[in-house]
């Protein structure tokens, strides 16, 4: 390496511990990594393991069946955020059917995901 270069790397290095977490943030801050493609992009950024092989593995389903699953909360979640959870196909203030059980589902199945991630990684 180029001796200027070298120190100027050494230098910042040294002189500040955090800007390469600094530059990751301010790279990654606007991207959202909620559907499974896009978390899948996040993870290759640190590991190269199959993600959704590893996860579905450890959850026990297809890794087509647990991206699927999880599309399918995002989109709910896009519905609840973004145009008030209402059913376009009835009256207007009609909103889409929500439960506990349906609720509960998508935090425990979140959870397995996440869970499975972390000890993939």
């Amino acid at each position: 390496m180029i001796p200027a270069i070298s120190n100027s790397i050494e230098n910042k290095l040294n002189s500040n511990i955090y800007w390469l977490e600094n530059e990751i943030r301010e790279t990654l801050s606007f991207k959202s990594f909620q559907q499974p493609d896009k978390i899948a992009d996040a993870i290759r950024l640190i590991s190269d393991k199959k993600l959704w092989d590893e996860v579905s593995t450890k959850i026990g389903k297809p890794p087509k069946d647990v991206k699927q699953q999880l599309s399918s909360i995002v989109d709910r979640r896009n519905k609840i955020a973004h145009e008030a959870d209402i059913d376009p196909t009835f009256n207007i203030g009609n909103r889409w059917n929500i439960d506990e059980f349906l609720v509960n589902d998508a935090v425990d199945f979140i959870e397995q995901v996440v869970e499975s991630i972390h000890q993939m990684l």
